[in-house]
């Protein structure tokens, strides 16, 4: 005999919320209606899940693996719903991205609206964070796919390169900008990806950005260079 979707679902909602009655209530069951799917799941198990006790609900070792799988194999059924709903349309159903905050605000106002207009089936879910959460989001099963910045250990998942992103370091038009520039390149190790992308530019302020990070704007040279020696070490 194998556990149910349904009583995998009352076990994470369980997990997720400590408590019999927010559980229900999410699951919008009963707490007497929960309480049997867990006891019927521990039945399955031949081992308790969660320690009844006044303080709340404590997962047992058993109910915290149970837990692990319980997602996995959930997030699994929802996506063979969503494939089987979504065959044969192309880009329907639900969709998460995930997008690192240095490209969302620039691309995603210009793709979202042409993207709704050509798949208006597609229910996308965005979030915005930094590329190594994104990756762990992705091996976790709570994204589908993500715009992230490379280097980085993507171990597991497909990756296609779309893009570059320049780097640069703008100052004003001064006689030392050329030095800058060269300190500012030297601060970073010879492997390093930005190497050969940092450009002189014009502006009314200096600053560095490396990878995924931007510093604050600055006004003197030695600043800049401190500040690339800086980002280097994060």
């Amino acid at each position: 005999m194998l556990p149910t979707l349904r009583q995998l679902q009352y076990l994470k909602l369980l997990a997720e919320h400590g408590s019999f009655s927010r559980a229900a209530e999410v699951a919008h069951v009963t707490q007497p209606t929960l309480s049997a799917g867990v006891q019927e799941l521990e039945k399955v198990l031949g081992a308790p899940v969660v320690d009844r006790g006044r303080s709340g609900v404590i997962l047992t070792p058993v109910g915290e693996e149970a837990v692990r799988r319980a997602r996995d194999v959930l997030a699994r059924a929802e996506d063979l719903v969503q494939a089987a709903r979504s065959a044969g349309q192309p880009l329907s159903g639900r969709f998460r991205l995930g997008v690192i905050p240095t490209v969302a605000p620039f691309l995603l106002p210009r793709a979202l609206p042409a993207l709704r207009q050509r798949f208006p089936a597609l229910r996308l879910y965005l979030r915005e964070d930094q590329t190594a959460k994104l990756i762990a989001a992705l091996k976790a099963g709570s994204l589908d796919a993500a715009l992230i910045a490379l280097p980085h250990d993507t171990t597991g998942l497909e990756t296609v390169h779309v893009g570059d992103d320049e780097l640069l370091a703008a100052a004003r038009r001064l006689p030392f900008l050329d030095r800058v520039v060269l300190r500012a390149s030297h601060a970073l190790p010879p492997s390093h990806p930005a190497q050969e992308k940092i450009k002189a530019t014009t502006g009314s302020a200096a600053f560095i950005c490396v990878g995924e990070t931007c510093s604050l704007p600055v006004t003197e040279p030695d600043a800049i260079a401190r500040t690339a020696v800086e980002m280097t070490k994060h």
